[in-house]
């Protein structure tokens, strides 16, 4: 019910915040002063999608939820998986575009 997926540039995260505000509008947006975390928000349907911008850790990350489900569920919590149970591997990761 819900897909993680890390980012590893900048220009990653500008050029989807792009594309999704093509497809699906304005993006709603919040800006948490305390983890200088940067959020957009857009729906499609039983789709949720967040686009992530940490900046204190430079980290940008993409979640789809499947809001039928994840409204059950605490999205947070699903967020703060270990990384090592969704990474992939090194070989993998180096494959990545």
């Amino acid at each position: 019910f819900a897909v993680f997926v890390k980012m590893h540039t900048a220009a990653q995260f500008a050029e989807l915040k792009k594309a999704f505000d093509a497809q699906y509008g304005a993006a709603k947006s919040s800006f948490n002063t305390q983890s200088k975390q940067q959020v957009y928000r857009w729906k499609d349907g039983d789709v949720k999608i967040k686009l992530k911008k940490i900046e204190a850790t430079g980290q940008f990350k993409l979640a789809f939820y499947y809001a039928p489900l994840s409204t059950k569920l605490n999205e947070e919590r699903l967020e703060n998986i270990p990384p090592e149970i969704y990474k992939l591997s090194a070989d993998q990761e180096s494959e990545a575009p």
